[in-house]
C-alpha cells in the first residue's frame, strides 16, 4: 500500500516597503496555494484484479484589499478548488470504477472597518458579497465477473451557482507591522442558491432511466459557530 502525500503550502504575496498597518493608502496581499494528493493499491488475489485508488485536491486562493482611509479597507477575493477521486474496487460479484469530480469558484468583494483594541490586537467587521459556483460530476460503472457483458453506469452532474452576502466579526492581530494574523468568527449571512441536477442510469438489462431535478433556494442564516471559525495570514505594505 503506497501512503499518502500531503503538501500544504502558504504563500504571502507581496513586495515592497512597509510603513505602516492600516492607515490610508496601505496594500493588503493574502494568498494560499494547497495540495493534496494519496494513492493507494492493493492485489486481490481471489478475483484476479488489483485495487486502485487517487485522490487528489488542489486550492489556490488569492485576495487583495486597499485602505481608503485609515482601517477602512475594501478589497476583492478570488477562490479556486479541484477535488479528484479514482478508484476501481474489486467485489466477488463485481467490480467497480467510480471516478468523481468538483470544481469550485468562488469571487467576492468586501469592505473591512479595524478597531484597534491595543496597540497589536483589533477587531474588524467584515461586509462582503459574491458569486460562488461548483459543479461535481460522478460516474459509476458495474462490472459483473460472472456476466461480462452485464454492466450497470450511473452518471450524477450537480451544478450549483450561490450568489450571497455576509457580515462576519473578526479579530486580527499585528505581529509585526507587515504580517498580521486573522481570525473570522462567523457571520450573520443571506444566500440564493440555483440548482442545477441530473442522474442517468444506464442498465444493460433495461431502459435508461434519467431524471433532472432544478430549483432555487433562499437560506438566511446566523451561524457563529466553530466550525466557521477560521485563521489567515495577510501581508500589508505602503506604496
Amino acid at each position: 500500500m503506497k501512503k499518502g502525500l500531503i503538501v500544504w503550502i502558504l504563500v504571502l504575496l507581496a513586495a515592497g516597503q512597509v510603513q505602516a498597518q492600516t492607515t490610508q493608502g496601505t496594500v493588503a496581499l493574502t494568498g494560499i496555494l494547497g495540495y493534496y494528493r494519496n494513492t493507494g493499491s492493493a492485489d486481490k488475489e481471489e478475483l484476479g484484479v488489483r485495487y486502485d485508488a487517487l485522490d487528489q485536491d488542489y486550492t489556490i486562493a488569492v485576495a487583495a484589499g486597499f485602505f481608503l482611509q485609515d482601517n477602512l479597507e475594501l478589497g476583492a477575493s478570488v477562490f479556486m478548488n479541484n477535488s479528484e477521486n479514482k478508484s476501481l474496487t474489486p467485489y466477488y460479484s463485481h467490480i467497480t470504477d467510480q471516478r468523481s469530480d468538483r470544481q469550485e469558484k468562488t469571487l467576492r468583494i468586501y469592505a473591512r472597518k479595524y478597531k484597534f483594541l491595543t496597540e497589536k490586537l483589533a477587531a474588524h467587521a467584515t461586509l462582503s458579497g459574491g458569486w460562488n459556483n461548483i459543479a461535481f460530476d460522478v460516474v459509476n460503472t458495474a462490472t459483473y465477473l460472472n456476466a461480462p457483458n452485464f454492466t450497470t453506469t450511473y452518471t450524477i452532474a450537480d451544478h450549483y451557482n450561490t450568489y450571497s452576502a455576509a457580515l462576519s466579526p473578526g479579530l486580527s492581530y499585528f505581529v509585526s507591522d507587515k504580517i498580521a494574523i486573522g481570525l473570522n468568527l462567523g457571520a450573520l449571512a443571506y444566500s440564493r442558491y440555483k440548482v442545477d441536477e441530473k442522474f442517468k442510469n444506464i442498465d444493460t438489462r433495461f431502459p435508461d432511466n434519467t431524471y433532472e431535478t432544478k430549483y432555487t433556494s433562499h437560506i438566511l442564516e446566523l451561524d457563529f459557530s466553530s466550525m466557521n471559525f477560521n485563521l489567515g495570514l495577510s501581508y500589508f505594505f505602503h506604496k
